[in-house]
């Protein structure tokens, strides 16, 4: 998305340069948004010497994620481009990881919660103690049974896609396995994730903060326990995730809308390079 140095050797080559855009649709739009919300306020910001034209853009979503906002997309209500969800794109396969995935084996289907905040995400003293606490352990040692602590990179793929995890906090890959949701937005356009995954698909539960900008140890337990075992919301959301999953599935089909989609871009480089 940032290497726009590529769109010199893509015109060299008299290729289409097409940016792909991997956060949501949601957040596209509010970057589309900008230049209205820039018209009323005043900041030391300056746009390009020239503006970065496209002939469109490859989104990592599909159309039954973000219903809404790719219409709006694709109907050129903030003037973008055309744009082409081809989703959901993840990772497949990992290996080195039997330890991990062993440790899995001896847990019952959908009853491990998966806590993983990437490889940006951070939490204050403050907060890993709520977490370590909102968990039911005293962490790494009194951890070795009841949960496994990786200190380092664990395989999200592979943990997904096992039998006994009933809970994480991602969102694609999360959808493409069916498992359930707790959002807790960190930074950048984790927000608006959390806004379309909570409140439009209805298939996490998000995380609230308290007065002191800290997401308490009673609240994380309540959303745990929602998730993994509640009788009420708890059930819908797994339901509603089972079905996002299919169709996050028939996206990807021959006749899917992502499979389309990309078809559209091979076209169009098809039809650059014989007019040229």
């Amino acid at each position: 998305m940032f290497r726009l140095h590529a769109f010199d050797v893509a015109n060299e080559l008299n290729i289409l340069p097409y940016v792909f855009y991997y956060c949501n649709s949601l957040s596209l739009s509010y970057v589309f948004h900008l230049p209205k919300l820039d018209e009323t306020t005043t900041c030391e910001y300056r746009d390009l010497p020239e503006p970065v034209k496209l002939p469109g853009l490859i989104l990592n979503t599909f159309v039954d994620l973000e219903p809404g906002a790719l219409k709006a997309l694709k109907e050129g209500f903030y003037n973008n481009p055309p744009v082409y969800p081809v989703g959901p794109v993840v990772q497949t396969g990992s290996s080195g990881f039997d330890e991990y995935l062993g440790w899995l084996d001896k847990h019952l289907q959908g009853s491990v919660l998966f806590v993983s905040f990437g490889s940006s995400g951070t939490l204050l003293q403050e907060q890993m103690t709520e977490l370590a606490f909102g968990l039911e352990m005293r962490f790494l040692e009194r951890a070795r049974d009841v949960g496994l602590v990786v200190s380092s990179w664990a395989p999200l793929v592979p943990v997904l896609s096992h039998g006994s995890t009933g809970g994480f906090l991602s969102t694609l890959e999360s959808i493409v396995h069916g498992v359930h949701l707790i959002a807790w937005p960190l930074y950048a356009e984790q927000r608006t994730k959390a806004v379309s995954l909570a409140e439009d698909e209805k298939v996490a539960i998000r995380v609230k903060v308290n007065y002191k900008g800290l997401v308490g140890r009673e609240e994380i337990v309540g959303c745990v326990r929602e998730l993994m075992e509640g009788v009420l919301e708890g059930k819908l959301i797994i339901e509603r995730m089972r079905k996002l999953k299919e169709k996050a599935s028939l996206a990807l089909s021959e006749p899917g809308s992502s499979t389309k989609s990309l078809t559209n871009v091979a076209q169009m480089w098809v039809n650059n390079n014989l007019n040229s």
